[in-house]
């Protein structure tokens, strides 16, 4: 992961803190100044509840994976019975999700202190069974075991997912085990594994699905490593022939051909927005790119 940031001069700095809590849909704000009061307590108001996947929660997300330093090895996906999903408002279905993800959760940490998981909520509309057209939450995980062998996994996966489905509180036991046992929903995942460019690219993007009480999107299990980034150091020239690099990057990787729902293929003129941005002298930003690729440049640079 490449982040540029501008020279400039150091500010004072004042606005809003947030507090997450615990359950995922408040935040409790303290309001800051650059000259505080002294002794005078602070104002603290709620935050609304959190609605959709953001910009920001997004690129948290894509940040968080590009500072991982190891490969992910195992993924695996869990959902909901259609009688467990039936009546239920949007905000109901996402609280009764966290209850099952919470039990889960400590359950994976209780049992297994040394894993580290990713993981992060996507809303489906079913395509089939009693809830069809109806959005219903549906969890991706990521997971790596330092040292683990393929046993341990296959181990831990059977384990948490019988788990998953006894807090679900189905009456459907069989469908809901058929389905998380499916061979599609779980697999060992290799060096520069497509399923992770997917949990990065397409699962982490904006939902289109908004309502009251949404809740967070993504979230760690255990205690997931993050790399420190390497600073370096780089003259104007530089700068300028990096962010030209990252244009002509940034451009190989648009989608111009688009299928449809009939099979059809067409042509989509690409985005450029981030091109256009990088040509902007006070761009601040990041751009997601293997090592190898910036090792290339800076060697070259």
């Amino acid at each position: 992961m490449v982040t540029i940031e501008p020279r400039q001069k150091k500010r004072v700095r004042s606005g809003i803190t947030y507090v997450e809590n615990e359950d995922g849909f408040y935040h409790a704000t303290n309001l800051i100044s650059a000259c505080n009061a002294p002794g005078k307590p602070s104002a603290w108001v709620k935050r609304d509840k959190i609605k959709q996947f953001s910009t920001k929660a997004r690129n948290r997300l894509i940040k968080m994976l590009c500072r991982f330093p190891h490969t992910w090895r195992f993924r695996f996906e869990f959902g909901f019975a259609d009688d467990m999903m039936e009546g239920k408002t949007l905000e109901e279905k996402a609280r009764y999700g966290y209850t099952v993800l919470h039990r889960t959760q400590d359950l994976i940490k209780a049992k297994y202190p040394d894993l580290q998981i990713v993981y992060k909520r996507e809303w489906k509309e079913r395509k089939s069974g009693r809830n069809t057209g109806q959005a219903c939450p549906h969890y991706h995980f990521m997971a790596y075991g330092p040292g683990w062998a393929d046993e341990q996994y296959r181990e831990m996966f059977t384990q948490v997912a019988l788990k998953w489905v006894a807090y679900s509180k189905t009456e459907e036991v069989r469908k809901a085990l058929a389905v998380i046992m499916h061979r599609k929903s779980f697999g060992f995942l290799r060096e520069h594994d497509g399923y992770i460019t997917y949990f990065a690219k397409y699962v982490s993007k904006k939902s289109t699905i908004e309502g009251e009480g949404i809740g967070r999107f993504w979230g760690m299990i255990g205690p997931v490593e993050q790399a420190k980034g390497e600073e370096q150091k780089i003259t104007d020239g530089e700068t300028v022939r990096l962010k030209r690099f990252l244009r002509r990057y940034l451009h190989s990787t648009q989608k111009r051909k688009k299928r449809l729902k009939d099979g059809s293929v067409v042509m989509v003129r690409p985005k450029r927005r981030y091109e256009k941005s990088l040509r902007n002298e006070r761009f601040a930003g990041f751009v997601a790119i293997r090592d190898e690729a910036v090792r290339r440049f800076l060697m070259k640079a």
